[in-house]
């Protein structure tokens, strides 16, 4: 089984929060164009003028070990069986088991990237059900899709 690779920790919710909030991050490469059964998207659809001043193309998004990881987690997300396989992934992330004393209880979805296609939000949607005491949340531009 493939797992994605996850980011961990939020310092402004740990510092706002008091510890409460344990946060995992997902995310994907910045404005990459890749082909996905035989449609040409990009993983951040809706960016404009922020494309040329994008946070996430500069600086520690630049190493090789995060933009593998990035490109992975795109790689991830066009299987079809993507929710699934993070259902999974975050079983022992989330709740409680021997090997996570304290679980996760928030997933930050890109800190980098976007929903990129209707089928790729519904994915989430279907991860963030099959968790309801988990808080799920995203900044996105990509209003043009079903939320």
């Amino acid at each position: 089984m493939a797992n994605a690779v996850w980011t961990e920790g939020n310092a402004k919710l740990l510092k706002t929060s008091g510890g409460e909030y344990r946060v995992l991050g997902f995310g994907l490469p910045a404005d990459v164009d890749f082909t996905m059964n035989g449609e040409r998207m990009n993983t951040c659809p809706a960016a404009l003028a922020c494309r040329g001043v994008c946070y996430a193309k500069q600086g520690t998004y630049r190493f090789k070990n995060v933009v593998a990881a990035r490109h992975h987690n795109l790689s991830l997300s066009q299987r079809s069986d993507f929710a699934d396989l993070i259902i999974a992934d975050l079983a022992n992330k989330v709740v409680k088991s021997r090997k996570c004393r304290k679980p996760y209880n928030v997933v930050r979805l890109h800190d980098a990237g976007d929903f990129y296609s209707q089928s790729y939000l519904d994915a989430w949607a279907k991860v963030a059900a099959a968790y309801p005491a988990v808080i799920f949340y995203a900044y996105t531009k990509s209003v043009h899709l079903d939320m």
